[in-house]
C-alpha cells in the first residue's frame, strides 16, 4: 500500500519545524499569515518551499524530503510523493498504525480508524516517526487517557 504526500503536508512540516526551531524569517511569517486569511496558491507554496530549503539543516531528513519534492515538481510531474509502507500494527481496540518510508532516512507514521488514514508524525527512523506521532496525538487529544493513544500503544509494544 502507498500513501501520497502533497504540497500542503510538506509546507505544514516545514512550518512546524520552523516553529519548533524558532526560525522566524520573513518567508515563515508570510506563509503563516497567508494561511491565517485563507489558502495560499500552489505556486505560493512551492515558492515558499524553495526559499525555506536554504534555512533547513543540510543533514535534516526534512531537507531531503523538500529537495526531493521540488525535484519532482521541476521534472514536471504531479506534486505528490508516494511513500512505501514498511510496517503496520493492528490495534486491539480497532484501527491500524502504519509506518511509511519516503526516503532512506525519512519516515512518517499514520493512523487509520477504518474510515480515513491520516499521518501524524515523521522522523529519521520508523521509531522516531512513531514517537513524534505519539506527541502530536497528545497535543490534539489532550483529554484522552494516554493509554488510548494508538502511537503510544505501538511504541510500548516494540
Amino acid at each position: 500500500m502507498k500513501l501520497d504526500i502533497n504540497t500542503d503536508q510538506i509546507v505544514g512540516l516545514v512550518l512546524e519545524f520552523a516553529e519548533s526551531h524558532h526560525l522566524n524569517t520573513e518567508a515563515i511569517k508570510d506563509m503563516n499569515s497567508r494561511y491565517d486569511v485563507g489558502e495560499p496558491t500552489e505556486e505560493e507554496k512551492i515558492e515558499f518551499l524553495r526559499v525555506t530549503l536554504a534555512l533547513l539543516p543540510a543533514t535534516s531528513y526534512l531537507t531531503e524530503l523538500v529537495s526531493q519534492f521540488l525535484n519532482v515538481i521541476d521534472e514536471g510531474e504531479e506534486s505528490d510523493i508516494t511513500a512505501r509502507k514498511v510496517k503496520s500494527y493492528l490495534l486491539p481496540n480497532g484501527g491500524l498504525v502504519s509506518v511509511y518510508a519516503i526516503t532512506s532516512n525519512f519516515y512518517i507514521a499514520s493512523f487509520d480508524d477504518n474510515t480515513t488514514e491520516e499521518w501524524w508524525g515523521c522522523g529519521s527512523s520508523a521509531e522516531l516517526a512513531l514517537r513524534h506521532a505519539a506527541d502530536e496525538w497528545k497535543k490534539y487529544n489532550e483529554d484522552e487517557d494516554v493509554s488510548e493513544n494508538p502511537f503510544v500503544q505501538v511504541v510500548k509494544s516494540i
